[in-house]
């Protein structure tokens, strides 16, 4: 009995972590750390408000109501998107989301780094529809948006955008990476090899692609 309770208890803790941290809430959480640590900070307090407003309603609003919208009308199974063949709109979507996010951030004469974070998650996405819809490989979409912020936060520091050296924040960010994807390994939503490879590929392309 206490095992089984045990087993319960970490499954709610696994699904309460892949809920808190969703991929449609990574571009909105790489909007918050942009405006906290790098010279963006000392913008006016609406402004800020505004373009994270912007920002959360295009790439996590938006998405949040067509997953709602698909599963109320039977086209996917679950919120997570469990299976392979129901994840191309649900891609479709997102993609189309990083590209009014990254549409708009050029609007707004933001720099070239922000522009680079939204183009970043539209060019991770379709590398993982790619080999989620052709090859059949499941890769983590969990593990792909932390791994994002990951790759955001480190281009940050490395090229020297930060106010001060958040290392504690890159650290934070690896560790809840690691948090996530245990979470779901534990929930069976994925293998170890699909976790590290989404975190892995978010984390590179990014990096790769943020330029002062």
């Amino acid at each position: 009995m206490r095992t089984s309770n045990k087993a319960k208890a970490c499954i709610i803790i696994s699904e309460f972590i892949s809920g808190l941290f969703t991929p449609i809430g990574m571009p909105s959480i790489g909007m918050f750390i942009s405006l906290w640590i790098t010279p963006l900070v000392w913008l006016s307090t609406s402004t800020k408000l505004i373009s994270f407003g912007v920002i959360f309603g295009i790439t996590t609003v938006i998405p949040l109501l067509t997953l709602i919208t698909l599963k109320a009308t039977g086209r996917i199974s679950d919120m997570d998107v469990s299976k392979r063949k129901e994840r191309l709109i649900p891609i479709l979507t997102m993609m189309v989301c990083y590209s009014l996010a990254t549409w708009y951030i050029t609007q707004v004469h933001s720099p070239l780094w922000l522009t680079m974070f939204f183009f970043s998650g539209m060019v991770t996405t379709l590398i993982f529809g790619i080999i989620t819809l052709l090859f059949r490989w499941k890769i983590s979409g969990h593990g792909g948006g932390i791994g994002v912020v990951i790759g955001y936060i480190y281009a940050l520091i490395y090229h020297n955008i930060t106010i001060g050296l958040p290392m504690w924040l890159l650290i934070v960010s690896i560790l809840i990476a690691g948090v996530v994807g245990s979470a779901r390994v534990i929930l069976r939503k994925h293998t170890i090899a699909q976790v590290i490879t989404g975190i892995l590929f978010g984390a590179v392309i990014t990096f790769a692609l943020i330029r002062p």
